[in-house]
């Protein structure tokens, strides 16, 4: 599944490893069998900022939301191909906390496998996905604060109006730690 996020205020609230300014939008890339997610950061000018990559796991695609629980390791792609990871240690003393379970760091370090190997790929067939969906600066389905259904990554019925609710945002449920379920809700089309 694609979600379309606008960030208005940029990347202050994620503190990402490369200049998000105002006015950008991400493409979030879900998928149910891969440990992982990714972010395309884009500028106002539409320009590829970078990327950034979640390990996951229980994700579902409901009519209104994407579900899944965040396992806290994460990736940062620069637009020059460094690849930086972030939170191994919050990982590792979530395990060794009993929060995250030694099945849910398993399922981090394969998603780490996947993306040190082949992160490049990964981007390539993103860009290709969002080429032949059409979503690349796509202002016509866009939401503020919220998420915009694009379609499911099979490519089996990608016209861009799935279904839609009301506006939502994406929210985390515990401050406890970066391993708990979000919710992203979408919103209609402008």
């Amino acid at each position: 599944m694609v979600v379309r996020f606008e960030l208005p205020a940029g990347g202050a609230m994620f503190k990402p490893q490369f200049d998000v300014p105002p006015g950008s939008s991400s493409l979030g890339f879900f998928w149910m069998r891969r440990p992982f997610n990714l972010y395309r950061m884009r500028g106002p000018d539409g320009a590829v900022l970078g990327h950034r990559m979640d390990a996951l796991t229980e994700v579902q695609f409901g009519a209104d939301a994407v579900t899944y629980r965040d396992l806290a390791l994460d990736w940062w792609v620069l637009a020059d191909g460094t690849l930086i990871e972030e939170d191994r240690d919050e990982m590792d003393g979530l395990v060794a906390a009993g929060v995250l379970s030694e099945a849910d760091a398993r399922t981090a370090n394969e998603a780490a496998k996947q993306i040190y190997s082949r992160y490049r790929h990964i981007i390539d067939d993103v860009a290709v996905l969002e080429r032949r969906l059409k979503l690349a600066g796509s202002r016509a389905l866009q939401c503020h604060g919220g998420g915009q259904y694009f379609a499911p990554l099979c490519g089996l019925h990608c016209d861009g109006s799935g279904n839609s609710s009301s506006s939502g945002s994406s929210s985390r449920s515990s401050s406890i730690c970066s391993c708990v379920m979000t919710r992203i809700r979408f919103c209609s089309a402008l």
